[in-house]
């Protein structure tokens, strides 16, 4: 019974000599405040169980937004959010995460004017640190908003396209780990990777 409380992490009981009752209980540790866009809101913990979102609390964890259920389990997101959470750089930069029809993730961080196009949840500190290269080397070059999206689904790669595009004939730019090359094609960066990709 008390495991199915929502706000009960886990409640163990145990009856003690005496026929005395020993109450266990952790209160719920959320990992993520859930905006489903069927209009549901809720918390999610490490094991994906939900606790329903009260306006009169708030607790200071990452929002993810998009359209969960049946094709899309939020526990799937946990690697990521953990991640997340444990390293300090990523903790303040990343600001939301948006969970898109296509299923690719995409992180919305603290610097305006450009979302991350994750992919999925493999690969996690690789992406990262492509991420960090990025950060470090091209954009203090390039400019803060040089770049709408930038995307690191694809294995060994960063794929960047223009906030402000160019006509087709000045296109073309694909980061690699030691090269940087443009593309501005929306359909390059929401394509979904080939299994050599």
């Amino acid at each position: 019974y008390l495991n199915s409380i929502d706000k009960i992490e886990t409640g163990n009981c145990v009856v003690m000599e005496g026929n005395r009752l020993h109450i266990d209980i952790v209160p719920m540790r959320p990992v993520a405040r859930i905006f489903d866009t069927s209009g549901a809101s809720y918390y999610i913990n490490t094991d994906g169980k939900r606790m329903s979102a009260d306006i009169r609390y708030h607790i200071d964890v990452p929002v993810v937004i998009g359209s969960f259920g049946d094709n899309y389990d939020t526990k799937t997101l946990i690697p990521l959010l953990e991640y997340i959470k444990n390293n300090s750089t990523w903790n303040s930069l990343v600001t939301s995460v948006n969970v898109a029809p296509s299923q690719d993730i995409f992180l919305v961080p603290a610097i305006r004017g450009h979302v991350i196009n994750f992919g999925d949840t493999s690969l996690i500190e690789d992406k990262f640190s492509r991420l960090h290269k990025m950060y470090n080397k091209v954009m203090p070059a390039k400019g803060w908003e040089y770049y709408d999206t930038l995307s690191v689904k694809w294995k060994g790669q960063i794929v960047a396209t223009r906030a402000k595009k160019k006509t087709h004939s000045e296109l073309t730019i694909i980061c690699t780990t030691d090269t940087a090359d443009i593309v501005d094609d929306i359909e390059t960066m929401t394509a979904t990777p080939t299994p050599q990709q």
